[in-house]
């Protein structure tokens, strides 16, 4: 079953304002995010594989829209089946180890819980109250797609590991 084009629309607002050629900035990993949705280098051969079925790379995948669109409905999908749509926005972002912790913050800054409610604006819904002072408020950065793709070398914004 398809999903709610409002939680795309939702995420790639927030990742990518809509480009699938999208770059986000490299991490203190090394890895950095691609394409409309914003997945981690790291991500990108094993949910290709899985929900595209075949395994392809950051560059291969970054033009790619048919791809990015399929990881972004199998991935997303079970993990809005698994933890409802916000939850589902926080596992995207920090990963489903991550995703409880509501101060973690990413390379730009931005916390869990400021992406959970980012996404539920996004929504046209009210967040829940941040249960720790008001997060940043910095919006998600993204680079020029000339910018040089690095060597991926983690999961996730948040060192999130693939999902099996």
């Amino acid at each position: 079953m398809p999903l709610d084009p409002a939680y795309d629309a939702a995420i790639s607002g927030i990742e990518s304002g809509g480009r699938y050629d999208a770059l986000g900035p490299v991490t203190k990993t090394g890895d950095r995010a691609y394409g409309r949705r914003q997945v981690m280098g790291a991500n990108i051969g094993p949910w290709t594989e899985k929900y595209y079925g075949e395994k392809l790379s950051p560059e291969q995948f970054l033009n790619n829209p048919a791809a990015q669109d399929a990881v972004f409905q199998g991935e997303f999908g079970r993990l809005v089946e698994k933890y409802g749509p916000e939850g589902a926005a926080k596992a995207w972002f920090a990963g489903e180890q991550g995703m409880n912790n509501p101060n973690a913050k990413d390379i730009l800054g931005t916390t869990v819980e400021a992406y959970g409610q980012k996404f539920m604006q996004g929504l046209g819904q009210p967040a829940a109250p941040p249960p720790a002072p008001a997060a940043s408020s910095q919006p998600m950065g993204i680079l020029p797609t000339s910018a040089p793709a690095a060597q991926p070398a983690s999961q996730g914004l948040l060192a999130q590991a693939p999902q099996q």
